[in-house]
């Protein structure tokens, strides 16, 4: 019932700058995915992803049981979805691309990493991991990118936050 309660009251600003509320369906599917510490959002484009991606990450903060959330995406997502939605909801964010970024991170922040960039940043990323103690939670958004297991994005991927404590996946197409 807390968590019901929780997530009835939830809210975002949508791409058109209105306040969006979620639909029935949709926050008993967020119901059974915040009871999970790893899950899989495969609903279709336009259906609120993004939302949803966004308030698992926020909740899991909410309850401390992470310090920072990590968005990882394909560029285009990154920068046509994720950094236009964490303005419109005044989310304090950092976009990393460059190592450098990941120094001095405050706890409570999202950070946004697209998949490309993971090449350049995947040690001092790692290492940022290990000094949080994988206390992250992932947002991985249009996960199907990494469908190749001998990729090697998907090795990087998989490399620096096999050990995350929360992850979400979404993805239009599984």
């Amino acid at each position: 019932p807390i968590l019901d309660k929780y997530i009835d009251e939830l809210t975002f600003v949508g791409m058109k700058n209105t306040v969006c509320r979620f639909s029935d369906m949709q926050k008993k599917d967020m119901g059974l995915a915040f009871q999970k510490h790893y899950c899989l959002l495969n609903w279709q484009q336009g259906s609120g992803k993004t939302g949803v991606l966004y308030h698992f990450g926020k909740y899991q903060l909410y309850r401390n049981m992470v310090k920072n959330v990590v968005i990882v995406a394909p560029s285009i997502a990154v920068h046509m979805t994720w950094e236009v939605f964490l303005k419109y909801n005044k989310e304090d964010y950092v976009l990393i691309s460059k190592p450098e970024h990941l120094d001095k991170i405050p706890q409570g922040k999202f950070i946004i990493i697209s998949v490309s960039m993971l090449g350049k940043v995947d040690r001092a990323l790692r290492s940022f991991m290990k000094k949080l103690s994988q206390k992250v939670c992932l947002l991985f958004d249009e996960s199907d990118e990494l469908t190749n297991d001998v990729a090697l994005r998907t090795k990087r991927t998989l490399k620096c936050f096999r050990r995350a404590k929360f992850k979400m996946l979404g993805t239009g197409t599984t």
